[in-house]
């Protein structure tokens, strides 16, 4: 078995980036090169533990090489920049490379003097590290980018399947919000039914705020118009969230 784990940043990006390259049979986002033991996502967004967020890849060598890997890292973010991506900041974003054996050192070592002489003048901070112990990420973390665009398609599908006066749909920080206007309360059960159905029975990366158009009666209960179905925020660190 072929692998590599690397290191660019916020690891939803880059998983999702070799989940789609030819020859990476399995990718797992996860935690490595600190000095706690079994971190979760809270423990190292501290900075305390070292860890770095990362993404470890297996590969078919006979469709893509070490070396090809290592081409599509250099541009898939900034080697440039000590401990942040983007907007991220903190050591977990930090770039690098962890060899498993001497091969890999020898070819990461490599693939850096180049591009650094080539491309960066001199500039690269990417870190090439014997690598420790692997910690998997939670399971919400896994291909995180994929489910949220599968759970955005199936919300934009339930506002055109229900057709949600005034609806509408966006992204946040990775949140789903929804918003719009039942014709009454039934029609608005319906419609927080499917996104539990999309999101689970708690969803927590989803906000619903659906307005009902007419007051009626339903369940013995009187719902008054501009009634919220539910406000769920999302929780990064897996705390149980309740309805509003």
């Amino acid at each position: 078995m072929n692998k590599i784990i690397l290191a660019a940043g916020c690891f939803w990006g880059v998983q999702e980036i070799f989940d789609s390259t030819p020859g990476v049979t399995k990718t797992e986002a996860g935690y490595t090169g600190g000095h706690i033991e079994n971190p979760t996502y809270e423990m190292i967004c501290s900075g305390t533990t070292n860890h770095a967020e990362a993404v470890e890849i297996q590969f078919d060598s006979k469709i893509i090489s070490y070396k090809q890997l290592l081409k599509i890292f250099w541009t898939i973010h900034d080697p440039t920049t000590l401990n942040k991506q983007g907007p991220d900041i903190g050591t977990q974003y930090r770039s690098a490379i962890f060899y498993l054996n001497d091969p890999q050192r020898l070819e990461a070592e490599e693939s850096k003097s180049e591009i650094n002489t080539k491309q960066y003048n001199g500039r690269v901070v990417t870190e090439i590290t014997k690598h420790s112990i692997f910690y998997t990420a939670e399971e919400y973390h896994q291909h995180y980018n994929k489910k949220m665009k599968e759970k955005y398609q199936n919300v934009l599908d339930l506002g055109q399947e229900l057709e949600i006066k005034n609806g509408n749909v966006k992204e946040v920080d990775g949140i789903l919000h929804v918003a719009g206007t039942a014709k009454n309360q039934y029609e608005k059960n319906l419609i927080w039914d499917k996104i539990k159905e999309i999101g689970g029975d708690n969803p927590t990366d989803i906000i619903a705020d659906i307005s009902v158009e007419d007051t009626t009666i339903f369940a013995n209960h009187t719902v008054k118009s501009g009634d919220t179905l539910g406000k769920i925020a999302k929780n990064y660190y897996g705390n149980a969230m309740k309805y509003t």
